[in-house]
C-alpha cells in the first residue's frame, strides 16, 4: 500500500495546492503508518476498519480525539487512491467503499457548541447566545 499511495499521490497534478497538501498529510500521517505494510492486492475492509478504530482512539495535536470530519476526509483520500487502483486494474474493487464512519459531529440544529464557554466578545444579551453550550463542561 505504501508504494501505491506514494505513486498515486505523485500523479495528482490537477489538484489545488491545499487539496494536494491535505492528501499528502493523510497519506503520510495516517494511511502509510497503518496500511503501508499491507500489499495493495491483500487490503481488506477489516484492515481499513481496524485503522479507523485505532485512529478514533488517538488524540490530535491539541490533546483531543480526532474529529469525525477528519476521519471522513482521511477515508475520502483513501477511497480516491483505491478508486484509481481499480481504474488501473490493480485491484478488482475498492475495499474502502464498505467502511462506515460515525456521523459528522460538532454543531447541532439549535445552535453552535463551543468549548468551555461562549466567546468573551458576545454580550450577555446577544441573540447568538441561544446555543447549546459547552461540549466539555455543559455550561
Amino acid at each position: 500500500m505504501a508504494r501505491w499511495l506514494r505513486c498515486w499521490l505523485e500523479k495528482q497534478h490537477q489538484l489545488r495546492p491545499s487539496t494536494r497538501k491535505a492528501y499528502a498529510d493523510h497519506v503520510r500521517l495516517h494511511l502509510i503508518p497503518y496500511l503501508g505494510r499491507i500489499e495493495l492486492t491483500e487490503l481488506a475492509g477489516r484492515d481499513i476498519a481496524r485503522m479507523f478504530a485505532m485512529l478514533a482512539g488517538r488524540l490530535n495535536r491539541y490533546g483531543e480525539p480526532i474529529a469525525s470530519s477528519t476521519l471522513h476526509r482521511i477515508r475520502a483520500t483513501l477511497r480516491a487512491a483505491l478508486n484509481a487502483a481499480v481504474r488501473e486494474g490493480l485491484i478488482a474493487s475498492n475495499p474502502a467503499r464498505v467502511i462506515r464512519l460515525p456521523a459528522h459531529g460538532g454543531a447541532v440544529a439549535s445552535g453552535r457548541r463551543w468549548r468551555c464557554g461562549p466567546p468573551s466578545s458576545w454580550p450577555s444579551s446577544s441573540p447568538s447566545r441561544a446555543a447549546t453550550g459547552c461540549i466539555r463542561c455543559g455550561s
